[in-house]
């Protein structure tokens, strides 16, 4: 749940918080969007990309569990089109968290290279997000809603985007060691939309 977009031309920024993949190494109390501090796990995040460019990319994110407010991530990966390789850090800092009737309140402030167009491309900025566990019966859900924005800089210019990511993370019924993610992101400005869905083991 945790984000990440500007057009195909010569810019992009980082990719969306996006849906992956998780393997941890302790189930975690904490909503599956956070894991609990000493905690970690390593998540593979497919995403497709519907608009101002089509194509598919595939990143590695490993994440540890810092501190009660704040998970670092990593990022690697490689994608088709004219998005290529990439590689990122990002602080995830949880202002409020998710208890009782009280949404979760969020901010990613990440840093990330890509190569696209055969450019080199710094993306930097923050994804604001709001999100909330529901419970039915023992079925869990934590819907998500985030606003990615920052800047790219590349060929000597710097450029805004700004997106919209909706989402959610499930886990259905008594399973204890499975998490199952969808999203969707809109182009508000100097972006691209797109579509991804993974699932998420938990040990």
């Amino acid at each position: 749940m945790i984000r990440r977009p500007t057009p195909w031309n010569h810019h992009l920024s980082s990719p969306p918080i996006g849906v992956y993949f998780q393997y941890y190494d302790e189930i975690p109390s904490r909503p599956a969007l956070f894991i609990e501090p000493g905690n970690y796990s390593v998540g593979i995040e497919p995403e497709v990309a519907i608009s101002n460019g089509t194509g598919a990319a595939l990143n590695l994110k490993p994440r540890f569990g810092h501190t009660d407010l704040l998970d670092w991530e990593g990022l690697i990966g490689m994608g088709s089109g004219a998005r290529n390789f990439r590689v990122g850090l990002t602080a995830d800092l949880e202002w409020f968290p998710d208890v009782d009737s009280q949404p979760g309140i969020a901010t990613a402030v990440f840093t990330e290279y890509y190569r696209v167009n055969g450019l080199g491309l710094f993306s930097f900025g923050v994804k604001p997000m709001i999100y909330k566990t529901f419970h039915n019966g023992d079925n869990e859900y934590t819907p998500f809603f985030a606003v990615p924005l920052g800047w790219n800089a590349t060929n000597g210019s710097v450029d805004g985007f700004m997106q919209f990511a909706l989402g959610s993370n499930f886990k259905l019924g008594g399973e204890t060691n499975w998490r199952f993610t969808g999203e969707v992101g809109f182009n508000a400005s100097n972006s691209y939309s797109y579509i991804s869905g993974g699932v998420t083991y938990l040990r």
